[in-house]
């Protein structure tokens, strides 16, 4: 049995890393290794292995709106009406939601919600190219041809990151490694002032609706399927990824994994057998001890037949 618990950061700086769920599973990795052990880490990913996570993770959601790709949005016999058009054009754009709605589409589907209240609503953060420059080491200067560009993302508010933990693991244990993140920051070039952040809640969290019937499952991390996990696809999105292992590892030589894919948060599936769904992915590097998390956070969804 898992309980459900929030973890809302807020950002002390930009970000370079996306907040996505085989990252945070990597972070948490790391802060687990260095505070308890070798042996520790082992454990843990040996019961990934075994569909048996102690803690499975969401994607980052900024301002706790919630992906939701089942969205449908009717449309009238407006061929002449450029304004209606450039509206239904902007709602079909509409994926993230509020709680509330996010609980009730699960339950209802989206035809019974109306989304004219998200049209307008700020992204919750600002994203822009950042110059930076290469400094030689044994100089102390910068080179011919030094500079070089990195999106960063400004988030104005908060990060909210659910996490289903295991009844038998300790809730201690996990707060630790969040802390440990909390202390040494998330992501690219945390080690030089980027991905800073503070913990402002980590407490069990009730707001996701579960007390109804349900013959799907809407996913809010990056997932890889297995066979078994779904009948169906409902609705989707696929990318491709390309993981590296963290800064400052033994490996950082490597850094870059195997490409990947998966689907992202939002998409929804119809039921199958696996209660656990996803997967871990191996041989994924040159070391085989690393692993890729595709183990996905879910809530049941009503899927009308």
């Amino acid at each position: 049995m898992y309980k459900i618990y929030r973890w809302k950061i807020k950002p002390l700086s930009s970000f370079i890393t996306p907040w996505q769920s085989d990252t945070i599973y990597g972070h948490i990795f790391w802060a687990l290794r260095f505070l308890y052990g070798e042996e520790e880490l082992k454990n843990v990913i040996d019961e990934f292995k075994s569909f048996n996570p102690p803690f499975i993770c969401s994607n980052g959601f900024i301002n706790d709106y919630i992906p939701y790709f089942g969205s449908k949005v009717v449309e009238k016999n407006i061929k002449n009406d450029v304004k209606e058009l450039e509206k239904i054009k902007r709602l079909k754009r509409i994926k993230e939601y509020e709680i509330a709605d996010f609980n009730k589409m699960r339950k209802e589907g989206i035809d019974k919600l109306s989304l004219e209240k998200y049209l307008g609503r700020a992204k919750g953060f600002l994203e822009s190219s950042v110059t930076h420059n290469t400094v030689n080491r044994l100089a102390g200067t910068t080179t011919e041809n030094s500079l070089y560009n990195l999106e960063e993302k400004f988030i104005d508010g908060t990060v909210s990151i659910y996490i289903k933990l295991r009844n038998d693991y300790e809730v201690e244990k996990l707060y630790s490694a969040l802390k440990y993140i909390e202390a040494n920051g998330f992501g690219k070039k945390s080690s030089s002032g980027k991905g800073q952040i503070e913990i402002k809640e980590f407490e069990e969290y009730k707001d996701f609706e579960s007390n109804f019937d349900y013959n799907g499952y809407i996913v809010l991390s990056n997932y890889v399927p297995r066979e078994g996990d779904y009948s169906e696809v409902i609705s989707g999105e696929i990318l491709t990824k390309r993981g590296k292992v963290a800064e400052g590892s033994e490996i950082a030589e490597f850094p870059f994994k195997k490409p990947f894919v998966y689907y992202v948060p939002g998409s929804i599936f119809r039921e199958a057998k696996n209660r656990i769904k996803g997967r871990v992915l191996e041989k994924i590097h040159i070391d085989p001890k690393v692993v890729q998390i595709g183990i996905p956070f879910v809530l049941g969804v009503n899927i009308e037949e």
